[in-house]
Order: structure tokens, then C-alpha cells, then sequence
């Protein structure tokens, strides 16, 4: 989910592989552009993988963002059937999700995967002294024991 799955897992995958757009492109949202880029990346990878390739996007709202979109990104569910996801990649995804967002999305992601499923996820881990969660959405930190801990709560298993 978001834009940082390296393209090799995309163009080696025999199966359909969704690739989900959870926010726009930061760039692009700096420049007055919110969804070209993505569209343009989606129809490179498209391109390149053929029916091996879904790409989603979702016009979430973000006060830093994306102020103008159409739906909360706790209230998002994703586009797949529960269980049926083998790996699951959120490269700089959890480092712009604020608390409840982050909880909503590792329940998702959890529904969503298929036994044995694996995630790899991204985090950025150095909040102040005494604090477990910080940031806005532009950067968000968060302490490692507690993302294990939120992770858990949502009935993924964690290795480290």
C-alpha cells in the first residue's frame, strides 16, 4: 500500500497483485497536483504487468494532505475479499497515519490477509521521551513495543 512497493515484486508475481494507493502522492500534493502522479505510476506498472495488476486509489481526507477528500481513512475498508492477501508492503505508510488511522489499518490489513500471510511495514520509531505515538501527519513516530503491542490488539502476529 502506497507508493513505495518495490516494482520487482509487482513485474515477478504470478498472481494479480492490487496495489492500493491509501493517500496521494506527497510531491505531487506539494505541487497542486493530487492525483497525477499517481495515475502515472499506476499506468507504468500497469503497463508493465499486465492482468497481474490492480491499481486502487483512495481520495482520503488528510488535514495536511489531501484537506479536500471525500472519505475518512478510518472509515476506508480495503478493496479485497478478507483472507485472501498473501504479503501485504506499507513502505512510508504508517510514518503519515495518525493513532486511530494506524489502528484501523492494521485491522484491515489483518482481514485481509490470508493464512500464513506476511506484512512488512514501515515505521518511523523515535518519539520524545515518554511519549508512544507523536507527530502529525507529516511525520509520525512511534515506539516500536507499542506498534507491536497495536499490531497484536489487531490479532497479527509480529515478528521483529
Amino acid at each position: 500500500m502506497g507508493l513505495g512497493l518495490p516494482f520487482s515484486a509487482v513485474a515477478r508475481s504470478a498472481h494479480t497483485v492490487p496495489i492500493i494507493s491509501l493517500q496521494p502522492c506527497l510531491d505531487e500534493l506539494k505541487h497542486g497536483h493530487r492525483t497525477d502522479g499517481i495515475r502515472s505510476a499506476g499506468k507504468a506498472l500497469q503497463n508493465s504487468a499486465g492482468d497481474r495488476f490492480r491499481f486502487e486509489h483512495f481520495d482520503g481526507i488528510s488535514e495536511v494532505y489531501n484537506p479536500t477528500g471525500t472519505l475518512k481513512p478510518s472509515d476506508y475498508r480495503l478493496p479485497t475479499k478478507d483472507a485472501s492477501v498473501d504479503m501485504t508492503i506499507c513502505a512510508s505508510l504508517f510514518t503519515h497515519l495518525l493513532e486511530e488511522d494506524c489502528k484501523h489499518y492494521l485491522t484491515e490489513i489483518r482481514r485481509v490477509s490470508a493464512p500464513g500471510g506476511l506484512s512488512l511495514i514501515s515505521i518511523h520509531n523515535n518519539p520524545p521521551d515518554g511519549e508512544r505515538f507523536a507527530g502529525n501527519e507529516e511525520r509520525i513516530d512511534i515506539d516500536e513495543a507499542y506498534f507491536i503491542e497495536l499490531a497484536a490488539h489487531s490479532g497479527s502476529p509480529v515478528v521483529t
